[in-house]
C-alpha cells in the first residue's frame, strides 16, 4: 500500500471529514491516502461519464480506489474509462441494476419532479414538512441534485449498463464490489432514502 496513494470517492451528502478518520489512520502506517469533494452535480455534471472525466483531473498518478455509492458508481465508470491510472478498485453499496418490480412508478415519478423543482423551493418545501436529513442539505446542488443521482442510480441509461461497465474492466486489474442481495437491499435504502 505505501507504493500508491488510496483515493476515497464520496457518497452523496457525505463530506471529506467523514473519512478524515481513515485518511489518519493510514498516514500512520506510512500510506498516503487523499479524497475530493464532489463538484456541484448539476448540468452535464449530473452523468457518471462526466463525474468520471472530472476525477480524472484530480487523479494524477496510478491509485487505488475506494469509492461507496455514488463513489462507487463513478469510480466503476472512471475504472472503465481509465485503467491506466487505476492499481485496484474496491467499491461498495453501488446500486448497479434496476428491478422494476421494487421500483414504484411513483417513486421514479416524484424523483422526476423533484429533480425540476428549484432547489431552494424544494428544499424548503421538505424542511417545512419533514425532518430534513443532513444527506439532503450536504448535497452540492441541493434537492435537484439530489434527485437527479437518485434517478441516475434508479434508472441508469440502459438496464445492463453497469454490467457492461463491469464486463469491460482490464482483466488483471484487481477489484472487489460489496453490496445487497442481488442489488435489492441496496436499491431499496436508495428508493426511501429518497422518498423521505
Amino acid at each position: 500500500l505505501k507504493k500508491y496513494r488510496i483515493v476515497f470517492l464520496l457518497g452523496v451528502g457525505m463530506l471529506p471529514r467523514n473519512v478524515q478518520e481513515h485518511i489518519d489512520y493510514l498516514k500512520n502506517f506510512g500510506v498516503d491516502a487523499v479524497t475530493f469533494e464532489w463538484p456541484k452535480l448539476e448540468g452535464e455534471m449530473a452523468s457518471f461519464k462526466a463525474q468520471a472525466d472530472w476525477l480524472n483531473q484530480q487523479v494524477a498518478k496510478p491509485s487505488i480506489l475506494v469509492g461507496h455509492s455514488l463513489g462507487h458508481l463513478v469510480g466503476l465508470q472512471f475504472v472503465h474509462d481509465y485503467p491506466e491510472k487505476i492499481v485496484a478498485f474496491l467499491g461498495s453499496g453501488g446500486p448497479t441494476r434496476s428491478h422494476n418490480d421494487i421500483l414504484p412508478t411513483d417513486l421514479v415519478e416524484l424523483l422526476r419532479k423533484i429533480e425540476k423543482s428549484s432547489d431552494e423551493d424544494g428544499y424548503q418545501h421538505l424542511a417545512q414538512r419533514f425532518r430534513v436529513p443532513r444527506v439532503l442539505a450536504q448535497t452540492k446542488g441541493g434537492i435537484g441534485a439530489m434527485a437527479r443521482i437518485y434517478l441516475a442510480h434508479l434508472l441508469p441509461p440502459t438496464p445492463d449498463y453497469f454490467e457492461n461497465l463491469y464486463r469491460g474492466l482490464t482483466e488483471n486489474l484487481p477489484t472487489h464490489f460489496l453490496y445487497g442481495l442481488n442489488d435489492r437491499t441496496v436499491i431499496r435504502g436508495v428508493g426511501m432514502s429518497a422518498v423521505f
